[in-house]
């Protein structure tokens, strides 16, 4: 039996008008405006439709491994357009920072992994290369894995003041398997002053070794209130990183706490359980 003439063409048209919407679906949001800006090279404008384009779109997991694609596309044949990938390695640095272990598989960042090496040794010759910060966020936000011949950086920027330092040490609670050497630092920058956020956070990529653990329990077993609380809320986040915790909150869960404490214990019992995400 032959199929009507509009039945075929029906399910060719289909079939271009899924193709076409998967393309549209597909295309990151930061395209348009970098093309753009390839042609006019007008900081002020690309700033405004940046902005502009960050407002309007939503982020979802599709469309942020998309933006990762096009940036990296970017970072990797720009090299004759210095000021085009200097801005690709910025954005992708704000998706590394805001949206990896969340909504940005980490698999996504993997392609920029042989091309920041590749500048390696520009960043190991000097800490303010553009190269230095892409290389440690891959490993400090991202989570993914360096080659040995990077890890001296993570090391070398220990000594520098500021926000890099402190980075490096979350770089460094990342590594699997972690260095002896690396613990010694992660112990003593968290021993230094568990009052402060920055420690507690460091703790956090490193719940997996026992001694790390207990440092951060001291946190959140704390009869303070405030520091308790601030624990109890670090360690409710996307990602599996409060897993070793788990026994811990159980047994905090009845402890005499204030209701708001009490429920992020719940929901990150939840959260580690598969219970909610």
């Amino acid at each position: 039996m032959k199929l009507p003439r509009i039945i075929p063409r029906l399910i060719w048209t289909v079939a271009i008008c899924s193709t076409v919407t998967e393309m549209a679906l597909a295309e990151s949001k930061y395209s348009a405006v970098f093309e753009s800006f390839r042609i006019s090279h007008d900081e002020k404008e690309f700033s405004l439709k940046m902005r502009k384009a960050l407002e309007v779109q939503g982020a979802s997991t599709a469309s942020v491994t998309e933006d990762i694609r096009y940036l990296i596309s970017l970072v990797e044949f720009t090299d004759a357009e210095p000021i085009v990938q200097d801005y690709a390695l910025t954005y992708l640095q704000f998706i590394a920072s805001l949206y990896a272990n969340w909504m940005a598989p980490v698999e996504a960042f993997s392609p920029a992994i042989p091309i920041f090496e590749r500048h390696l040794n520009e960043a190991l010759s000097d800490p303010t290369s553009k190269w230095t910060r892409p290389i440690l966020y891959m490993t400090a936000f991202v989570g993914l894995q360096p080659s040995t011949q990077t890890i001296p950086l993570f090391y070398s920027l220990l000594n520098r003041k500021g926000i890099l330092a402190d980075i490096a040490v979350v770089a460094l609670a990342r590594l699997h398997p972690r260095p002896p050497e690396a613990k010694k630092i992660i112990m003593a920058y968290a021993e230094k002053d568990l009052q402060k956020d920055d420690s507690l956070s460091v703790l956090l990529y490193a719940l997996d070794d026992a001694d790390l653990l207990a440092i951060f329990a001291r946190s959140l077993e704390s009869e303070n209130i405030a520091e308790q609380r601030r624990a109890v809320e670090l360690l409710d986040r996307p990602g599996n990183f409060a897993a070793p915790t788990l026994n811990i909150l159980r047994r905090i869960e009845t402890s005499v706490l204030d209701e708001e404490t009490t429920q992020h214990i719940k929901n990150t019992i939840e959260r580690i359980e598969g219970k909610r995400y």
